[in-house]
């Protein structure tokens, strides 16, 4: 996150850039880029479902909570939730573990703690740089942003909406272009109604 702050500040300060020559993006390829980011959230949502659903199946065999198998199903598709889904997910397994001792349920849930903070702040962020281009500051924050204002529906929305925020602007330069033309379109000459007389 600190590497991707950096390299965000250094966008932001650095020298402007030229003016680029290339040509304008058009409405089709902005709706495939955009089709494309949306596909990548999905599937960067997914992997770190798999990876919570496989670390809770790989605790519940370590420690000895019963039933791992028909653990980590539920807390996959929990996972999917942005914010709040690992949270329910880690307390399930946790009252789970009671069955076994007080102390492996204690152990459990510091574990989905621990979790959770690997997932929001490490795991999660430099996935979504994979897969929606987005850097690791930009997911963490759009993430809060979107739960801060929205709650659950807000976390789920806030990075497929910044990955869209991000897409060029169809079309743009075509109409900076049809611009341009227009004003150095030079004026219609008058007739200054003079009368030439011999």
């Amino acid at each position: 996150m600190v590497c991707s702050a950096t390299r965000t500040v250094g966008k932001t300060t650095g020298p402007v850039p030229a003016r680029s020559e290339e040509p304008p993006v058009t409405r089709g390829a902005a709706d495939r880029l955009l089709l494309d980011r949306v596909g990548g959230f999905v599937l960067g949502n997914l992997f770190t479902s798999l990876v919570a659903g496989i670390g809770t199946s790989a605790w519940a065999v370590i420690v000895g909570v019963p039933y791992p198998v028909f653990l980590d199903l539920p807390v996959a598709l929990l996972d999917l939730i942005p914010v709040v889904g690992s949270t329910i997910g880690g307390i399930i397994v946790s009252l789970v573990a009671l069955s076994v001792s007080l102390s492996v349920a204690i152990a459990t849930g510091i574990s989905y703690v621990s979790y959770r903070f690997f997932e929001d702040y490490l795991l999660a962020p430099r996935v979504m740089a994979r897969t929606v281009a987005l850097p690791a500051l930009a997911t963490v924050t759009t993430t809060v942003i979107g739960g801060a204002l929205l709650g659950v529906i807000g976390a789920l929305v806030a990075i497929p909406v910044a990955a869209a925020v991000q897409l060029p602007d169809p079309g743009g330069g075509e109409a900076e272009s049809r611009e341009v033309l227009s004003t150095n379109r030079p004026l219609p000459q008058q007739d200054s109604g003079e009368i030439i007389t011999s």
